[in-house]
């Protein structure tokens, strides 16, 4: 097997600044192991200890746009309700009256209103969906002021004295912290000092669960999963494998960096409402730009041609490795299967991006393409993808770019 020589060996020589960095992004990731393998709520905030002292007695959730606010309100109420003496007490949002939520017997507030009642809420605690994320930064101001104590989802699903739900984040955090040792033995595969910073702090974030911490690696979050800086060059003859495609937002990126000059597009989604969707954008786009060579395909890509359970919706649709024979599933196929060239590969597949690397196998090695690949669904992400990238020894060369103030949008992005 070819092993890419890792560029970071010389940067001392060449960069010091920029080794500095790297050096200074370590230990603190090695600050956060030590403080963690204590204490694994050590660097929560002092807040997240608060219900297991009984000193709160209400929940409020702020922040409810996106696709994922089903699934997280569910993990909320499932906490409240195995937690004697809590209740949820209020749903909080910017626009409350543009939300699909149902029949909610909670009460949905705007914020101005939610600050109106500050003393309505002096007992509780509220759980942040807006994060690090604008509106959010300005609403954490004005709760310290009305003395009322927050914390994040990440952190609020997994705080002392509740009951943890399995998977909510904390998979991750574990498996990173317990096989640190061999995350810190892929740290020399990074071709350029950036990608090191960015892994080391995501690596913080992770087994911290204190998202701060993706800030010191967060990169422009527009560019998204096709970033100027990492040597992507595309053309004429560009050809996209968009997988994970959902409403289409990555293609038209893509599409957009070529002028329209592009020789394909093709964008896979398993998920019919979502399929539905990216069907009627790419219509759109090409209507409007006069172009004819986007193709979508109601698939999901996978390392056979199957039909599998499936759960989540939406940016969450999960394909199990079950095989079913009717009813609810996804149909999935090998990209070798499909397509005759590729010359990009985009995967954001929730956690199914080995076993559809493996099903891109030969027009990997047939036509190398450049490659970005999501690495933040599964807790061995970063192990497992890397190996079987390396497996198909065409010496690419790795970097790590984090579009995003979450755990989402991190990517292995190889030239």
């Amino acid at each position: 097997m070819t092993t890419v020589a890792p560029a970071t060996a010389d940067i001392p020589a060449i960069d010091a600044p920029a080794a500095d960095r790297v050096r200074k992004a370590k230990a603190l990731l090695m600050d956060v192991v030590e403080r963690c393998s204590k204490d694994r709520h050590a660097l929560f905030p002092a807040d997240a200890r608060l219900v297991a002292d009984g000193k709160t007695k209400g929940v409020v959730l702020f922040g409810l746009r996106s696709p994922t606010v089903g699934e997280h309100l569910r993990a909320v109420e499932e906490v409240v309700a195995a937690t004697p003496g809590l209740e949820m007490r209020a749903l909080v949002d910017d626009a409350p009256a543009e939300l699909a939520l149902g029949s909610m017997q909670i009460p949905i507030l705007t914020p101005k209103e939610f600050f109106e009642q500050a003393g309505r809420f002096s007992d509780c605690i509220v759980v942040d969906r807006y994060s690090t994320w604008m509106p959010g930064v300005k609403y954490k101001a004005k709760l310290r002021q009305a003395g009322i104590p927050f914390m994040r989802l990440e952190q609020f699903l997994n705080a002392p004295g509740l009951v943890n739900l399995p998977g909510y984040y904390r998979g991750n955090s574990d498996y990173m912290l317990a096989h640190i040792d061999e995350h810190l033995a892929i740290g020399n595969i990074w071709s350029d000092t950036r990608s090191a910073v960015v892994y080391y702090t995501a690596l913080a974030g992770f087994i911290s669960m204190d998202y701060t911490y993706f800030a010191l690696g967060c990169d422009d979050h527009r560019e998204r999963y096709f970033p100027s800086d990492v040597g992507y060059e595309f053309g004429e003859d560009s050809v996209l494998a968009d997988c994970g495609a959902y409403d289409g937002a990555e293609a038209l990126i893509f599409a957009r960096k070529t002028a329209n000059r592009f020789r394909a597009i093709h964008s896979f989604e398993p998920d019919r409402t979502s399929f539905l969707r990216l069907s009627r954008n790419m219509a759109r786009y090409m209507a409007e730009s006069a172009i004819d060579n986007i193709f979508s395909y109601p698939l999901g890509v996978y390392d056979r041609n199957d039909y599998l359970r499936f759960s989540g919706a939406a940016t969450l649709v999960c394909v199990s490795n079950e095989s079913v024979d009717n009813g609810p599933g996804l149909r999935v196929a090998r990209l070798d299967d499909v397509l005759d060239e590729i010359t990009h590969l985009r995967l954001e597949i929730e956690g199914a991006e080995v076993p559809a690397l493996r099903g891109a196998a030969g027009l990997i090695r047939a036509h190398r393409p450049t490659l970005a690949v999501s690495t933040y669904h599964l807790p061995d992400d970063f192990l497992t993808i890397h190996r079987q990238i390396e497996s198909f020894d065409l010496n690419y060369r790795f970097r790590l770019r984090h579009q995003s103030l979450e755990a989402g949008v991190l990517c292995y992005h190889c030239i």
